[in-house]
């Protein structure tokens, strides 16, 4: 529900105030994109693998941080793997 919300910014790199973000190259994992196809509020994923997405307001419970690593895995391989990281595959 919107308010119980305190943070929702789907667009936080396109209106960031720090002009490095528009012209450094890095990789920029967006959780909003991972979580809120739709880049709706409503839209969100808020839990996975039986648990809530939170069960306080600064740490992901294991179960959606387990999901949420799977996703940056799949959604981000090769930019992983072009950055020198391990493939998420090899694990």
């Amino acid at each position: 529900k919107p308010e119980y919300v305190t943070y929702f910014h789907p667009g936080e790199r396109e209106e960031s105030p720090i002009p490095q973000t528009k012209t450094l190259p890095y990789l920029f994992i967006s959780k909003y994109r991972l979580l809120c196809p739709e880049m709706q509020l409503s839209a969100c994923r808020t839990s996975a693998n039986g648990e809530p997405m939170f069960y306080d307001v600064h740490h992901l419970s294991f179960g959606f941080a387990s999901y949420i690593g799977e996703l940056i895995a799949k959604q981000y391989k090769s930019d992983l793997i072009s950055l020198g990281l391990p493939s998420p595959d090899s694990h």
